[in-house]
């Protein structure tokens, strides 16, 4: 398995996770006293979550994937970005 496809599968086992942990509060407060405000609010506290993770992948995807056809500006333009974000202090 490449480092690209394990990151990729981190990124949504992590996400997968959150989800379930609010998905179960949600459940157990209905349970537990008859509140439904965390299943009627489930979807929009989650679903931001959901597009920042496909965000995040699109972006390791176009920076880390040459698309067929792709000219020299968008080349020169695809490692400028791959290198910021290797030598960005928050990574280091």
């Amino acid at each position: 398995m490449s480092r690209k496809t394990s990151l990729a599968i981190t990124v949504v086992l992590v996400l997968l996770s959150v989800l379930m942990v609010v998905l179960a509060a949600a459940l157990e407060s209905y349970y537990a006293s008859g509140d439904t405000s965390g299943l009627e609010s489930y979807s929009e506290r989650c679903l931001r979550r959901v597009w920042r993770v496909q965000h995040f992948s699109y972006f390791m995807t176009s920076m880390l994937h040459r698309p067929d056809g792709q000219d020299p500006f968008e080349a020169k333009l695809q490692h400028a970005q791959l290198e910021y974000v290797c030598r960005s202090e928050a990574v280091t």
